[in-house]
């Protein structure tokens, strides 16, 4: 990606303006409680991926959201609120956790120590058994409470997926509108939606150039941040070396009878601040 590119990715500015529809409300709960919470630091390839991690233990597994793993490990999750059950994909790999329940590998039932569960919201799976899961090695430093997971693959330039693909990390009911618009160009998006100020994920969405979305998430205040390129090497490489990573200043908030509407577009003279931020930061 050339340098006029990255201008306009930094210069982006989102505009908003609030919609009206219905509220929503959600109750999760599980069966295992944790026996410590405590915060954890993420190594991917021995590069820091993220820190203040929150991480549960049960029944001596290391419990994390699954979120969290699954970006890092290039996973495409979503949860099935009807079945209680979370689908991980990565290429021909496909794990899927019952909440509370069995676990299960390309089809075949696998025993793990501890089931996916979930706390306050959050979907937490046993960080180890994903890794193995996806072929990622992982190694434990208990001092520093760090986890550092090693990838072997290299990234591959990939087809672009379908306008609208979207991760989901989310148990709670969707009922407030998200409009999401890209100017025409060169460059496509991958938007992630977070809890403002945990940063916990709660969707990522990918919108070709020129493209318009309608999502529908849960009540809450979040951050929204984008990746934008030219070239997809998948959800944990983006695109590639030349990503440039952005985010909105200001939270959004989305309550009963509120939503946004959000154009990613090249306007010097908008009229919602953003900045450019590492990859460590999205």
């Amino acid at each position: 990606m050339n340098r006029n590119l990255k201008h306009v990715f930094c210069m982006a500015c989102f505009i908003f303006f609030l919609l009206s529809t219905c509220g929503c409300s959600s109750n999760t709960s599980s069966s295992s409680e944790p026996k410590t919470v405590s915060e954890v630091t993420l190594l991917v390839n021995g590069q820091t991926a993220g820190s203040n991690m929150p991480a549960v233990i049960i029944n001596g597994s290391t419990m994390v959201p699954i979120a969290f793993a699954a970006e890092y490990l290039g996973a495409n999750v979503n949860y099935e609120s009807s079945t209680r059950t979370v689908i991980m994909r990565q290429g021909d790999t496909q794990v899927k956790f019952m909440i509370d329940g069995k676990t299960y590998k390309n089809g075949k039932q696998v025993t793990i120590d501890t089931p996916a569960v979930i706390k306050d919201g959050l979907i937490l799976a046993p960080l180890n058994f994903t890794c193995q899961a996806f072929g990622s090695s992982l190694s434990w430093d208990g001092p520093s409470k760090t986890a550092a997971i090693t990838q072997t693959t290299e990234a591959a330039e990939r087809q672009l997926p379908e306008n609208g693909t979207i991760a989901k990390y989310y148990s709670a009911a969707a009922n407030s509108p998200l409009k999401i618009t890209t100017s025409s160009g060169p460059a496509h998006y991958y938007v992630k939606l977070a809890r403002w100020g945990s940063k916990e994920p709660v969707l990522t969405v990918f919108i070709k150039s020129g493209q318009t979305v309608d999502l529908q998430v849960p009540s809450g205040t979040y951050e929204i941040k984008y990746a934008a390129g030219e070239k997809w090497y998948g959800e944990r490489d983006l695109f590639g070396p030349e990503t440039a990573f952005t985010k909105a200043e200001k939270e959004f908030a989305f309550s009963s009878g509120r939503g946004h509407r959000i154009e990613l577009i090249y306007q010097p003279d908008g009229n919602l601040s953003t900045s450019q931020i590492q990859r460590t930061d999205f």
